[in-house]
């Protein structure tokens, strides 16, 4: 038997005392479809998806549904594996997210890498998803844009006014 690369236990985080509500965080492994041998096993496939599962059930919990923007944002949400440059594990979650939240009372969707968008018909369609034109959520979209590389000798003053200038783009 081929040994598991994840295993079911996750990054939790609590928080509660006698005058606050109680606040749990749970972080689970990012689904993917999948193997990569010798990496990710068929094993690693299915154990995650169950774990994403087993607590997005759950109407208590917040579903962050973490999505790369580098992605043709339409496809996040087609329902047809229409584009071979499509990497379909992505849409994973939101589909799951739809299925155990099907109101989307409990989904907020995050985008990641917006800065690695270059098509101006893709920053189109991020915006418009983000903005609510295209697919709701009724908690919405955040976008998150993490350092780069580049961006190791920099201070935060300086990180915090580049995204700003990112942010504040139009386009």
């Amino acid at each position: 038997p081929s040994l598991c690369t994840f295993s079911n236990n996750t990054l939790k985080i609590e928080i509660c005392g006698p005058e606050q509500e109680h606040f749990t965080i749970i972080d689970v492994p990012g689904i993917f479809r999948v193997s990569s041998p010798p990496f990710i096993n068929d094993a690693d496939v299915d154990l995650v998806r169950n774990m994403v599962e087993f607590y997005i059930q759950n109407n208590w919990m917040i579903i962050l549904a973490f999505n790369p923007s580098i992605l043709p944002v339409y496809a996040l949400f087609s329902h047809r594996d229409m584009l071979s440059n499509v990497d379909i594990t992505t849409r994973a979650i939101l589909k799951m997210a739809e299925k155990a939240d099907p109101s989307s009372m409990r989904t907020i969707g995050v985008l990641t890498k917006p800065d690695l968008v270059t098509e101006v018909a893709s920053r189109k369609a991020m915006k418009d998803l983000v903005l609510g034109k295209e697919k709701q959520l009724q908690l919405g979209y955040c976008v998150l844009k993490n350092c780069s590389a580049d961006d190791a000798q920099s201070t935060v003053v300086q990180r915090l006014a580049q995204e700003q200038t990112f942010f504040g783009r139009s386009e």
